[in-house]
């Protein structure tokens, strides 16, 4: 709230305006700024009793493009500097047309009733097409290197790696073999920035912490770890 407080006093907009914002900033709060805007909202930012950077725009590291990495590649954990992990929500939709009507046994009573009475019964309802929707909700797990000397990313997909590089420690279970992965990554590269998924995973807290609404969220995250 505080953030969005600072926002909003330096645009000159109200909080609300600003909250939704503040909240998926992820660490970048502004950006294509005139200098002196830059300075007036790290002002307020500071009277706020927050601290931020400013960078200029051709200072700004630009997150190298993600290259898939399907299995584990051999580099120097030296040159990892930040390890960054998120689960993103993903929401699919099926549609399917189903036939609907009388069962047989109710196919048979109305016949029964109609020979008996001369009556229609319509057990069951007329024959007819419906359409029927159904909403399946989950997570996409990834994990991103971003290497220096020189600037490379890797993206692993949880569900598309090859975890042989685990060996024995090697799970049933994709997301069990992916939190180890994350642990050796962390463990070769001990200096490397750790984002807040990364630092979910580690501390065992539930995945909904994460928080990331979609990717975009994830990579202006890895963003601003690159320009601490």
């Amino acid at each position: 709230m505080e953030v969005a407080k600072a926002l909003a006093k330096a645009h000159k907009t109200p909080v609300l305006d600003q909250t939704a914002f503040a909240k998926r900033a992820w660490g970048i709060l502004a950006e294509h700024l005139a200098e002196n805007e830059a300075r007036a909202l790290q002002q307020e930012l500071k009277i706020a009793g927050l601290s931020c950077r400013l960078i200029k725009e051709d200072e700004f590291i630009a997150i190298p493009p993600a290259t898939a990495m399907v299995r584990r590649e051999a580099f120097d954990p030296g040159h990892l500097v930040v390890i960054g992990a998120a689960a993103i929500p993903f929401t699919t939709t099926t549609t399917t047309h189903v036939k609907e009507g009388p069962t047989a046994g109710q196919q048979v009573v109305n016949a029964a009733v109609l020979m008996s009475t001369g009556l229609p019964l319509h057990l069951g309802g007329k024959k007819r097409v419906i359409e029927k929707t159904t909403t399946h909700s989950d997570r996409l797990f990834y994990m991103d290197l971003i290497l220096r000397d020189p600037w490379e990313r890797y993206r692993i997909d949880a569900a598309q790696f090859d975890y042989a590089c685990l060996n024995e420690r090697k799970g049933m279970q994709s997301f069990a073999n992916f939190r180890l992965l994350v642990d050796d990554f962390t463990r070769e590269a001990p200096a490397a920035r750790r984002n807040h998924g990364v630092q979910v995973l580690q501390n065992k807290r539930p995945i909904l912490e994460m928080d990331y609404a979609a990717l975009a969220d994830y990579e202006r995250e890895l963003r601003w770890r690159l320009s601490l």
